[in-house]
């Protein structure tokens, strides 16, 4: 019996351990979506300038983020 117990707290003690790893890893994995969803938000804005589409003085901006955000993934 008091291996079984042994055993059972042995598992708890690891899936307690593990569920912060994995809130991490979800964390994480969001906060890659988010930069990629703004990476494409300021591709989708350079495409647009670079097609006329509103004020070109708003390139330089906009390409500095993308290359900014490029590096963070």
């Amino acid at each position: 019996m008091r291996t079984m117990t042994t055993k059972v707290a042995a598992v708890a003690l690891a899936v307690m351990a593990a569920a912060p790893a994995a809130a991490d890893d979800e964390g994480l994995i969001r906060y890659r979506q988010d930069v990629m969803r703004a990476i494409g938000g300021h591709f989708g804005a350079i495409v647009q300038l670079a097609q006329g589409n509103g004020p070109a003085d708003q390139m330089d901006a906009h390409v500095n983020a993308f290359l900014d955000l490029i590096g963070m993934i």
